[in-house]
């Protein structure tokens, strides 16, 4: 990884370091290969999304196990108070109806869920 402050000489708003380049497999590992040789390529980040895909892609396709770790969710005490009523609101509302507790559950846990996506 680098600063924004590192030594390439990279201009804000210019094609300077942007190249064509497509991402295959050879002899089983995932080659990028560029048009011309060059000494860096830059990509604007939506490019860098697609690109990072395509190579985790190709070496799914190559037999790569992929696991993707995304960071604990924080929640706050207030965000957390908001959802135990609202949890507190559904287990009653659908005990009041005579729901089975499985349905309970499964309504409580679904509610919470959709509430913190």
């Amino acid at each position: 990884m680098t600063d924004e402050g590192d030594s390439l000489p990279v201009k804000a708003g210019t094609d300077e370091g942007a190249v064509e380049m497509i991402i295959s497999q050879a002899n089983g590992r995932v080659v990028q290969r560029f048009q011309r040789p060059m000494a860096y390529v830059t990509y604007e980040p939506q490019n860098a999304v697609g690109v990072a895909k395509a190579m985790i892609d190709t070496a799914v396709a190559l037999g790569a196990q992929v696991t993707v770790q995304v960071p604990k969710r924080k929640i706050t005490r207030e965000d957390r108070a908001r959802l135990v009523t609202r949890a507190t609101h559904v287990f009653r509302s659908m005990q009041e109806q005579g729901k089975a507790p499985a349905v309970i559950a499964r309504n409580v846990v679904d509610t919470i869920l959709s509430a913190i996506d």
